[in-house]
């Protein structure tokens, strides 16, 4: 007994579309199809021009905007360019006011993600306290080695193991990727 085959709506409507593009005469097709091509991939191809593509360093979580609690895990994406330089390193600060707070070299192990625990400010905020810029930045190794080494020579000789900070400035003109965030518990 032969089977009854069905063919489904999706199969119909995509003849139906291929008849009329094959009937359509040669520079009807050709600026058919670059329109085609344009309207389906140019979203793609935007996507990594612009420097929103999944592939750039990146801050993953927390997203702009977001409240935090003071010890938070951030996640962050390295870009395969910025494992293979053999020339710069990823820093990671905060800034709250004129100040920012070098907190280290980011290191990816294994894949390109890294997950890092921070604690933001002081245990009792005051008002107008708790908004901070998270930034990553890409320095030169000697630059970045001269600027831990400074926080660390400066907590050193600090009677409470404190640092005052840098200027923004210091970590480049623009930092690879900045969000804001602001504690949970900001008066």
């Amino acid at each position: 007994m032969p089977r009854a085959t069905t063919v489904s709506p999706m199969s119909q409507r995509t003849k139906k579309v291929w008849r009329w593009f094959l009937n359509l005469n040669r520079p009807l097709q050709v600026i058919a199809a670059l329109l085609a091509i344009v309207v389906f991939a140019a979203p793609l191809v935007y996507g990594l021009i612009d420097g929103n593509s999944s592939a750039d360093t990146r801050i993953v979580s927390p997203k702009d905007g977001d409240r935090i609690p003071r010890s938070v895990e951030i996640e962050f994406f390295l870009a395969d360019s910025d494992l293979r330089d053999q020339e710069n390193d990823i820093a990671f600060s905060h800034c709250a006011g004129p100040r920012c707070y070098l907190l280290g070299r980011l290191v990816a192990t294994g894949d390109n993600r890294v997950y890092q625990r921070y604690e933001f400010g002081p245990v009792q905020l005051r008002p107008g306290e708790g908004r901070f810029v998270l930034r990553v930045d890409r320095l030169g190794r000697n630059k970045l080695d001269a600027l831990l080494h400074e926080k660390e020579k400066e907590r050193a000789a600090s009677p409470d193991n404190s640092w005052k900070g840098i200027e923004p400035e210091r970590l480049g003109s623009e930092p690879v990727h900045s969000i804001t965030v602001q504690r949970v518990d900001s008066p």
